[in-house]
């Protein structure tokens, strides 16, 4: 969190994706990582999650059966009923939040998570004035 309190300090604006968001893996770290990056100076926050299009499928299964047994079932159950019962939708709206009631839990989650720590949904516009280019 150094790195971030610096580039803070000079005035860059802070922009967190939390990515990808596990459903039963991951989600339950997502209040404490907002209320980290909220304490760390950061502006804006956004999540990702988990999408697995087909190639991806069969390699997330056996990661999931190799390092989480005990719920590597359940896991991939929580994928499937955000996702209409599949494990990849391709549209753009369903990727990255899908749809459903455990979708929709995640996404109440970190909405109260974002707005508890005073962080916003939209990033600031930059500055762009302020970059130069390097010199070659």
């Amino acid at each position: 969190m150094k790195t971030i309190r610096t580039l803070k300090q000079a005035g860059v604006p802070l922009n967190i994706l939390l990515a990808p968001v596990i459903p039963v893996l991951t989600d339950r770290e997502m209040e404490m990582i907002l209320q980290a990056v909220a304490q760390a100076g950061a502006d804006t926050a956004n999540y990702i999650l988990l999408w697995l299009p087909g190639e991806l499928l069969a390699f997330f299964t056996e990661w999931l059966q190799q390092h989480y047994p005990d719920r590597a079932n359940h896991v991939i159950q929580q994928i499937q009923q955000r996702r209409h019962r599949k494990h990849y939708v391709a549209s753009f709206e369903h990727r990255a939040s899908g749809h459903g009631h455990i979708a929709d839990m995640i996404s109440q989650r970190f909405k109260l998570a974002r707005q508890k720590n005073r962080l916003t949904q939209k990033p600031n516009q930059l500055n762009c004035e302020l970059f130069q280019p390097h010199p070659v």
